[in-house]
């Protein structure tokens, strides 16, 4: 009896916690929280910035990977997929505006070094 309750409440649980019955609360709050704005963001992408000048100045393809694995790119574009599929207008454009710096602060960052 207890079990049958349990799994009862996990399922309302569950059922509730899916706006549009698309994607979890618990989904949409993580994705938010990884694309967040903050220093170590735009330290990456500038660093990821600075790599990939270096890397296509000494035509060297090893580099230029590396620059992309260190950037982390993928969280404010991933919220932005996110916000559509679920319709949060806000968290949509959150994540399109930490991408748009992200990428901003990279670009400024490899000209310098150029």
């Amino acid at each position: 009896m207890k079990d049958k309750s349990k799994t009862d409440s996990t399922k309302k649980a569950l059922v509730s916690d899916k706006p549009n019955g698309m994607a979890s609360l618990r989904t949409i709050e993580k994705v938010s929280q990884q694309a967040r704005l903050t220093t170590s963001y735009l330290v990456f992408m500038a660093m990821a910035g600075v790599l990939a000048a270096v890397a296509l100045l000494t035509n060297s393809i090893p580099v230029l990977i590396g620059s992309m694995v260190i950037a982390p790119a993928l969280p404010p574009l991933g919220l932005i997929s996110l916000a559509i599929v679920v319709r949060k207008p806000k968290l949509a454009m959150r994540g399109l505006t930490t991408a748009f710096l992200g990428f901003l602060i990279a670009m400024v960052f490899a000209m310098l070094t150029t």
